[in-house]
């Protein structure tokens, strides 16, 4: 099972991409014609907005394509760039804090943001970490 990003998330980020790729190619062209004393300073902007609207849609193509949580044969995956796991038979305690859930085990500490997890996600995995019997906090 997939808990999902929101999609206020995944289109900001493909917005905010789209936008500084077309500013960033807009400005350069610009300032490739136009002689004027900060000419490598322009130009420079101009690479930085392109630069920083490929990071963002890279961004926004991972998370559309991996999600924010994997639920698959008991494991509990954040697919980050270095993906986070834990076993949810190893968890002993389930803590609701600051609208995050931190699933404790023996060994390591699991936050999971509800903020930027789709509503339907989120009551499907509300429902499945309900279904472990384990006390919350």
């Amino acid at each position: 099972m997939k808990i999902k990003y929101s999609k206020v998330r995944l289109n900001s980020n493909y917005q905010f991409g789209v936008t500084f790729v077309i500013a960033g190619i807009i400005m350069t062209i610009v300032f490739t014609f136009f002689n004027t004393a900060n000419k490598f300073e322009l130009d420079a902007a101009g690479f930085g907005l392109f630069g920083g609207g490929c990071f963002s849609l890279l961004i926004y193509y991972f998370e559309k394509k991996k999600q924010y949580l994997t639920l698959k044969n008991g494991v509990l995956t954040k697919n980050t760039l270095i993906p986070k796991k834990i076993n949810l038979k190893d968890i002993t305690s389930i803590k609701k804090f600051a609208g995050d859930y931190i699933l404790k085990s023996n060994s390591t500490e699991f936050v999971i943001d509800t903020q930027i997890i789709d509503f339907d996600s989120l009551n499907d995995l509300t429902i499945e970490l309900e279904q472990l019997n384990i006390k919350w906090t």
